[in-house]
């Protein structure tokens, strides 16, 4: 049987979060693994570790009877907090780390400060920002979710998340927010987004950004 819990519920809550940071870097490229293992502990830290540090009691993962990690959900209830957040606690203290020498220089920190300070564009400076701000209002959660090649087809994404649904709900959340690329769409139609806009960030790669209202309780 599988199932999805908290990672404050494992017994080894640090090694759930090693397998959360693996199954980042294990589905980076459009549910393939990044191939070069020297960006690992960067990639993993920069997608998961502000959930890690900021918001740990919104991330579940699910496993089997073994404990074996399939996939995992971040979520974040508010997503002006965490921008807040990741602005004055987070950034500064990864960009240290990079010039400490921590992590490797490569195409990923080097890209990623030069977002911090405005000399490089991300997917996100490509919608209006008043639509952003909108959207923020009106659908203030937003999440991250991958499931690792083997489960994939076995409905454990859709599983975990509307786990992660019903805690936004419980918690009277009005709507969820993502962006992502073509493949994952279909997905998230099922789960009850919808594709609220979409951009060319480069040469025919397109963003999308989805959104769900979240209604007191679902039709039934």
């Amino acid at each position: 049987m599988v199932q999805g819990r908290r990672i404050s519920e494992l017994q080894r809550p640090d090694v759930a979060w090693t397998e959360v940071h693996a199954i980042c870097c294990e589905t980076a490229l459009g549910g393939a693994p990044l191939p070069d293992g020297i960006r690992w502990p960067f990639f993993g830290q920069l997608w998961v570790g502000p959930y890690e540090e900021l918001f740990p009691d919104w991330t579940w993962v699910w496993v089997d009877d073994h404990e074996r990690v399939f996939g995992y959900i971040t979520l974040c209830p508010n997503t002006l907090a965490f921008e807040k957040a990741m602005r004055w606690r987070f950034r500064p203290r990864l960009a240290l780390q990079i010039l400490l020498k921590r992590y490797p220089w490569n195409g990923d920190a080097r890209r990623i400060l030069r977002r911090w300070v405005g000399i490089e564009t991300s997917p996100e400076d490509f919608f209006d920002p008043k639509l952003l701000a909108d959207v923020k209002a009106k659908y203030p959660a937003h999440l991250h979710t991958n499931l690792r090649s083997a489960a994939r087809g076995s409905g454990g994404g859709k599983r975990i998340w509307e786990l992660g649904l019903e805690e936004l709900r419980r918690r009277g959340v009005s709507g969820i927010h993502l962006f992502c690329g073509d493949a994952p769409v279909g997905f998230y139609q099922k789960c009850g987004f919808e594709i609220l806009q979409s951009v060319e960030w480069k040469a025919g790669v397109k963003v999308h950004l989805m959104v769900r209202l979240i209604p007191r309780s679902e039709p039934t």
